[in-house]
């Protein structure tokens, strides 16, 4: 059997994103479903910088609209977050939202160039002690990556750039807006399919946040 199909397109992601990020999908009618556990460290800022950590449980579904285009949603939900720079507010919990997006564009020497897309938007709360925060925010990404395959093991890498980041943090009566501090990140990861139909992945984002997210994936 062949393990091609089940190594073609690897995402993104979350995952913040962040995001659905799930392997897999070369079109042909074929979809698949994720889950998998996102480590999240991301850096935001208002006036000052501050930082969003936590654990985030995501969920996705993917599907090949055609042999090179493959779309996804996801859904996540975050727990034992933590909120601030040098203070941190902890106890954060909330769900994020996910859909993305990975195009083929290019097949070369062994190599293959993927275009890829990301839309998150998160609400979380964080509560420790008498404070209470309210944290919300969309960002939408795009990026590149190339991947090569060794049999069943494929490896992954490339840019991705948030082109829109706008949220707000409200804490008591004040409120005010937010968006990503760094809006580039290195993204590097790597999949092995076990079968045909599962796949495991690794992936790690770095610059604009220090994140790492473990996924498996099964054909439906």
């Amino acid at each position: 059997m062949s393990y091609w199909p089940s190594l073609m397109l690897l995402g993104l992601a979350a995952p913040v994103m962040a995001t659905t990020t799930v392997s897999g999908i070369k079109g042909q009618g074929q979809s698949r479903v994720s889950g998998g556990l996102v480590l999240q460290d991301a850096s935001y800022e208002t006036t000052n910088s501050f930082d969003v950590e936590g654990q985030i449980l995501s969920f996705g579904y993917k599907t090949g609209v055609t042999p090179r285009l493959s779309l996804g949603l996801g859904l996540g939900y975050m727990i034992d977050g933590e909120l601030g720079d040098r203070v941190k507010i902890g106890d954060g919990n909330g769900f994020r939202l996910m859909f993305d997006g990975q195009y083929e564009v290019k097949n070369f020497s062994g190599n293959i160039l993927i275009a890829t897309f990301g839309l998150t938007h998160d609400r979380f709360k964080f509560e420790e002690r008498n404070a209470k925060v309210d944290f919300t925010v969309t960002d939408m990404k795009i990026g590149g990556l190339v991947l090569h395959r060794i049999d069943k093991l494929a490896f992954y890498g490339g840019l991705d750039l948030y082109l829109f980041s706008n949220g707000d943090i409200d804490y008591g009566n004040i409120s005010d807006g937010v968006e990503r501090d760094d809006r580039i990140n290195i993204h590097l990861g790597a999949a092995f399919a076990i079968d045909p139909a599962f796949d495991i992945r690794a992936d790690l984002y770095l610059i604009g946040e220090q994140t790492l997210s473990f996924a498996v994936d099964v054909a439906m």
